[in-house]
């Protein structure tokens, strides 16, 4: 234990190890691989050079691994005390954390060089590696055991009973646009003090129902998507799955080849795919065609903006993509051309694009130019909110504009809604609190979305205010593909903490806006 110093190696893996054991109930283990194995190697690397530096493996250990510690450990320090003054001096800024951090590894290379009692340090120090090391694979071990069992499936929800072929059928494109936490129009106005009536207006105006009574069947995006994907809601398989379980791949395996694609591509549908940095849908497997920005993980990107790398891609352009601001930003962009593009492919085409807007980071304008953590700062939650909706309705507009360009027998079918509502920051609703003890007021804000129809081709498509996602494609199915599916009830469910997902409870009562005897045929 004091001759051979590995601890540079388990110091380093521990901040991964660390970061799957808080998210291993909707982290893939096979996406832990290749950040592990880069770590692992990033670390061999610097103890190597430090120990010939050095002329000693015990004190290039050292040096290796309090370099490594500061390397991993730059993000989190700047997360918590990001914008913090002291003495009217912001210090929760990089101006003042890199030459801190520089001076600290000048420290830790000097401190190394120093040491006398090696074989002691070295016990001690492996020592307190390996207990983090054990605690940390402990938690991931008891994470994994918590999940229900059931192996993930390659073609999800395959099983599951499959909507009627259908005797007609159109070959209009369809486009599913979901905008993640976009309000609706009465939270918008009662809480952020925006008006949205005159977009909701251009949108009517080019031929679109809006269904501004409508708020989401679910009040997170998993939940949500998986019910709205699916046309169905989630207590079958709450109830399959267990009130105890706290594994979310069930639900994620819902949002993979979900049963509305599985439908249209039995009509002949080329299916494409567009999706966020999100992991659950960031890419679709049996998608015909993905639309890739970026192609690591959300866990890799987690994991950068632990490090100090997040601060070199902040301020060295041609390195932007490994600061976890500009991803999401330049991801957004492509999205929206990744759509125009899928537009250009042969054949009646379905896309699917869920666009992590409004939904923080908060790095846009209005007019959207690129909004940095420090300029989000100085901005109040309804400000950085409003200015992400503005910029999604600009180019919701030009989007739409696109699309509908063309002859009116090749217009296409077009669904842009949310999969819920806002959050604010300092909320922990879904998280440490159950949504269930949330005030009305809270819940009718994260329950709230923009839901609007394009339905061209059709003189009265029986629409109405209260419409909730679960019934979008049910209708959609019966007016294009005269499918006869009967409209669920419309109603919200909220579950408990993050550790209770499958406990759903009915508060439909609670948001005021559903009628739960409306049904249209």
């Amino acid at each position: 234990m004091r001759r051979w110093p590995f601890h540079p190696l388990l110091f380093a893996m521990f901040p991964v190890l660390f970061l799957f054991a808080r998210n291993v109930a909707i982290t893939e283990p096979r996406k832990v691989i290749l950040p592990f194995l880069v770590v692992v190697a990033c670390a061999v690397v610097v103890t190597t050079v430090a120990a010939v530096a050095l002329r000693d493996a015990r004190k290039g250990a050292i040096a290796g691994a309090g370099l490594m510690l500061l390397a991993l450990s730059y993000g989190h320090v700047w997360t918590t005390i990001q914008g913090k003054t002291v003495g009217g001096v912001v210090v929760g800024r990089d101006m003042v954390l890199i030459p801190l951090w520089i001076i600290g590894g000048v420290a830790v290379v000097v401190f190394a060089s120093r040491v006398r009692s090696l074989p002691e340090i070295t016990g001690i120090l492996n020592a307190a590696a390996l207990a983090l090391v054990a605690l940390a694979v402990f938690n991931i071990a008891s994470g994994l055991a918590g999940r229900s069992g059931e192996p993930v499936e390659s073609r999800p929800g395959e099983r599951s009973e499959p909507i009627p072929v259908a005797s007609g059928k159109t070959t209009r494109d369809i486009y599913y646009l979901i905008f993640d936490r976009y309000a609706g129009p009465s939270e918008l106005e009662e809480h952020f003090d925006f008006d949205n009536e005159p977009f909701l207006d251009e949108l009517r105006d080019r031929g679109f129902y809006v269904a501004d009574r409508s708020v989401a069947n679910y009040p997170d995006t998993t939940h949500s998507m998986a019910s709205s994907l699916n046309i169905e809601y989630l207590d079958a398989l709450a109830d399959k799955v267990g009130s105890l379980s706290t594994d979310l791949r069930p639900l994620h395996q819902r949002i993979v080849n979900p049963k509305i694609a599985r439908f249209l591509k039995r009509q002949g549908y080329r299916y494409a795919h567009a999706g966020p940095w999100f992991d659950p849908t960031a890419h679709d497997p049996t998608a015909h065609v993905n639309y890739h920005y970026d192609k690591r993980s959300e866990f890799t990107q987690v994991l950068l903006d632990t490090t100090v790398l997040q601060a070199v891609g902040k301020h060295v352009d041609f390195l932007e993509d490994l600061d976890g601001r500009h991803v999401p930003h330049n991801q957004i962009l492509f999205q929206f051309d990744a759509i125009r593009s899928a537009s250009q492919l042969e054949g009646p085409t379905f896309t699917l694009a869920h666009f992590l807007l409004p939904h923080e980071p908060y790095t846009f304008d209005a007019q959207g130019n690129f909004v940095t953590r420090e300029q989000e700062l100085e901005k109040s939650f309804e400000e950085a909110y409003v200015g992400q909706v503005e910029f999604a309705n600009a180019q919701i507009r030009k989007l739409v504009d696109d699309l509908i360009d063309v002859g009116e027998r090749e217009r296409p079918i077009i669904v842009i809604q949310a999969d819920e509502g806002p959050k604010r920051l300092e909320w922990t609703y879904g998280g440490e609190k159950a949504w269930t003890e949330a005030t009305d007021s809270q819940l009718r804000l994260k329950s709230s979305i923009l839901n609007a129809y394009y339905l061209p081709g059709i003189d009265d498509p029986g629409l109405y205010r209260s419409i909730t996602p679960v019934n979008s494609f049910r209708k959609i199915f019966n007016l294009y593909f005269d499918t006869k599916l009967a409209l669920l009830p419309d109603r919200s469910y909220a579950f408990g903490t993050s550790k209770q997902p499958y406990v759903l409870t009915d508060i439909s009562s609670r948001l005021g806006t559903l009628d739960p005897t409306r049904r249209t045929p």
